[in-house]
């Protein structure tokens, strides 16, 4: 029932990272940053899976950004949120103990 409940904020955050402010490159970063937490372990297991979600979030920078500036700063701003999200374990405050 919860993901039901945010599946509209995340389209929201989805529709509106395509724009070419900052504020839509910090949008954007957020799907991008949470597939490569997801795919960081290809680098230990050399897994298929997190290899896939590795190859999604270079082509999900792409779909988003319209020009090179856009991709410098989604870029820049999703290996921050990225190493904020490994160094703190943050997604396992929402995805519990699974």
């Amino acid at each position: 029932m919860g993901l039901c409940l945010l599946t509209p904020i995340g389209a929201y955050i989805v529709w509106y990272g395509k724009g070419n402010h900052l504020i839509s490159s910090i949008f954007a970063s957020l799907p991008i940053s949470v597939l490569l937490w997801e795919g960081y372990s290809f680098y230990y297991t050399l897994s298929m899976p997190q290899f896939l979600d590795i190859i999604f979030a270079v082509l999900l920078l792409f779909i988003f950004s319209k020009n090179s500036k856009q991709i410098l700063r989604t870029v820049l701003i999703s290996l921050v949120l990225f190493f904020i999200i490994l160094k703190f374990d943050i997604m396992y405050l929402f995805i519990g103990g699974l």
